[in-house]
């Protein structure tokens, strides 16, 4: 563009910048976000600070993208959090998603994935007690995570089932096989990882 002799604009630059977080190409990212201002003078939106967040949290800088958060010109809102607080349980990192946690909670402070995210991040990081105060905290606010209804086909019959579900006529021998199967997974679980979900699904 810049050769054809066409001036990039702001979408030009979230298109970019986009693309860097998709491409794990923290290092020009950056520069893409540094060059939008300081070169052509556009302004940043909250689209391109998300992109940039996303792009520092990826890769695994999240101290620096905490520190972006704190120079945006508007206020942070739900989606730039919500970015970082991933990027914190991807990293297992602990303090920063403390941190992100009490801003999400002013902005959204019934939102049960919050809580359930969160008490992830510190089962992840073998921090029980910490765990089970958040699991707490979300008990004295009366907040619960909803309800998620998932579907399966069987020989062109679809089904639908959800956490608890015991509408089905076959209820008793399913709840059998899930348990003999979890059980299973548990032995497994610290080979695979699954450790910190069972535990999250036994108290849910």
């Amino acid at each position: 563009m810049e050769a054809g002799g066409i001036r990039p604009d702001a979408v030009t630059f979230n298109a970019l910048l986009s693309a860097c977080c998709h491409c794990g190409l923290v290092e020009i990212g950056r520069y893409f976000f540094n060059k939008m201002a300081h070169m052509y003078n556009i302004p940043y939106d909250v689209e391109h600070y998300a992109c940039m967040i996303d792009i520092l949290g990826r890769g695994g800088l999240l101290k620096e993208a905490l520190e972006l958060v704190g120079k945006m010109e508007m206020k942070p809102d739900i989606v730039i959090w919500g970015t970082l607080l991933g990027a914190c349980r991807s990293h297992r990192n602990v303090s920063i998603a403390k941190l992100v946690l009490k801003q999400l909670l002013e902005l959204e402070p019934n939102a049960g994935g919050l809580y359930v995210l969160m008490s992830n991040i510190f089962c992840e990081a073998q921090q029980w007690d910490e765990m089970k105060k958040m699991r707490k905290l979300m008990k004295d606010h009366g907040v619960r995570k909803s309800d998620a209804v998932s579907s399966i086909e069987v020989s062109g019959h679809i089904s639908d089932f959800m956490v608890d579900d015991n509408k089905h006529e076959s209820s008793n021998l399913i709840y059998i096989t899930l348990n003999q199967m979890k059980d299973h997974l548990k032995s497994e679980g610290d080979v695979y990882g699954l450790r910190g979900e069972f535990l999250d699904a036994a108290e849910i």
